[in-house]
This record gives C-alpha cells, structure tokens and sequence, in this order.
C-alpha cells in the first residue's frame, strides 16, 4: 500500500510525495521507486527495475532495467496507423507482418537515397545491387556473340583476374581500356564493373588441347576470348600493353563445329594469330583418326 506524507519536500514548492525513499529526495510524485513523475537531473537511486524519470541533463526519459539505468532513445508519435506491431513482428504498411520480422509495404528511402550498399548474395532471396548483377548475369549471355549473329553484351566483371590484363570498355562513343601489370581489382579506372566490354590476359598460355584450355580459364571464372575480342586486342596490342599474340597460333573460340576434310571428319575451332592478327583457321578438337590440335591461349571475360 502506498503511503502519503503530506510534508512539503524541504526546499521544493508544492510537491508531494507516495512512497517517500529516504535515499533521495525525488522532485514531483514517486510511487514505491518505481513510477516518477517529474524531472531530476541525475539517477536516483534505490529504483526498482521498470522505473522511468525524465533527466533533465540529457533531455530524454531514462528506464531503469536489469539493475542499470539506460536512455530511452526516443519516443514515437503517432500521426497515422501505418506502424503495427503483430505476433512479435512489426509491419510499416502492413497489418500483418508476416513475412518477417519487420516487413515493409511500400518503397525504403534512405536520406533521399536507394539502398546501395549489400552484401554478395549467396541464396536466391538474397538481395543483390545492379553492379552485381551486371557482373555476375549478364555476362552469362556472353556466349550469344557467335550463336546470335554477334550480338555483344559482356560486361567488365568485379573481379581480380590471376594474372596480368587489360581492361576493355566500349562507352560515351569510344573505346577505353586499362592496364594491370599484376593480378589486380577490376574495379575503377576507365572501365569499371558493369561497363560493356571484356578482359583479355596481357600473355599467353602454354600450348594445350582446346578443352584443357577452356578447363583452365574455368578454373579462375573466365573463359577463351572469342574471334571479334582476340582480334580487336591484338591490333591494339601496343597500346593495351599485350605480347606475345603474333608468331603462333592461339584459340580464339569457345564454340566447336564439325568439318569435313577429304575422307574424313571431325570437329574444329577458330584460331588467331598465325603471322599476324590478320590470319585465322581452325584447328582439330578431335579427329577421325583421333588427332587433335594444341595451340597456346589467354583467359577471357
């Protein structure tokens, strides 16, 4: 039961008090230490867990909880009914949050921004910026160049390929590029992720078959450069900081087609290089005599 002393509190006009702590002389009305009405300017002391005070040093009520006073943050005013809490979840827009345990009906604004900043999707519910999914889709359609009657999409990855490369961009009506000397971050430069356009290695490979070629360039999420890319690169190989693309042949397809040869078959693929940028052929993949070719090539993507 509360109690009631009807005694002024020394020095404090007409205030009162229920529950009167002889630790402290709380300002207003205080019920058994736990609920004050009325502003102090420090903690009291002697509050029970579930006590709220106003402290007029940092202009915020204060609750006190777990045997520690702590900052109430803030305080909600409501001006509609478009916040609801449901089933210990909240919904902003939406009565039934049940999706989550916040869920948002209606677009996010961020200091008059999108969203921009989120992390590299793993599932298909992740979410995923624009860049990444330029990077990392749409140059999954790289291989329409040959079977769509060259058509171009490929777009600079956000990667760091193993070894030296040049960076290729087609944008704002020219053709750019950026050297790494070493194995380096796609990103900045004049050609970024998301730019439409490729990168070639600086040098070659050692010879191999047309598969392993293509297994190696795999293994580091590239690819072999197709006829229009090793070409472009190699006539502006000076200038791109590329070697070694004349004097021997390299594959320059990642498409295989059968031929026909005398009395016999089998299937081949494009080949650059030769004598100079200007000589193509094919080579074996496999033969009917079970002969295949072995050419040196560059990773693409």
């Amino acid at each position: 039961a509360a109690t009631f002393d009807s005694n002024l509190l020394p020095g404090v006009d007409n205030q009162y008090e229920i529950g009167y702590s002889t630790n402290q002389r709380w300002k207003n009305i205080s019920i058994s230490n736990l609920l004050n009405l009325g502003q102090l300017s420090v903690d009291p002391v002697g509050a029970q867990n579930g006590s709220i005070y106003y402290n007029t040093t940092l202009n915020s009520f204060k609750g006190y909880a777990s045997s520690t006073w702590s900052t109430i943050s803030s305080l909600w005013n409501s001006s509609s009914t478009s916040i609801y809490y449901n089933t210990g979840n909240v919904g902003i827009g939406t009565a039934a949050p049940i999706a989550g345990k916040l869920v948002v009906n209606g677009t996010i604004d961020v200091s008059n921004n999108k969203i921009t900043s989120v992390a590299t999707p793993i599932a298909s519910t992740d979410a995923a910026t624009k860049g990444y999914v330029d990077a990392a889709g749409v140059s999954d359609t790289i291989y329409s160049l040959t079977a769509n009657n060259g058509m171009y999409n490929n777009r600079i990855a956000d990667m760091t390929p193993p070894a030296a490369y040049t960076e290729v961009c087609f944008k704002s009506g020219s053709t750019q590029y950026d050297y790494h000397s070493t194995s380096a971050s796609t990103s900045g430069g004049n050609c970024v992720p998301g730019d439409v356009g490729y990168i070639i290695e600086a040098d070659e490979r050692s010879v191999n078959y047309w598969e392993m070629a293509k297994q190696t360039c795999l293994n580091y999420g590239m690819r072999l450069p197709e006829p229009f890319e090793w070409k472009l690169a190699c006539k502006n190989a000076a200038t791109w900081s590329l070697i070694n693309m004349t004097g021997n042949w390299e594959w320059a397809s990642n498409f295989s087609l059968p031929m026909f040869l005398g009395n016999d078959s089998g299937v081949e693929s494009a080949i650059f290089g030769g004598s100079g940028c200007n000589y193509a052929g094919w080579n074996w993949v496999g033969y009917g005599t079970g002969y295949e070719h072995s050419n040196a090539f560059r990773c693409v993507r």
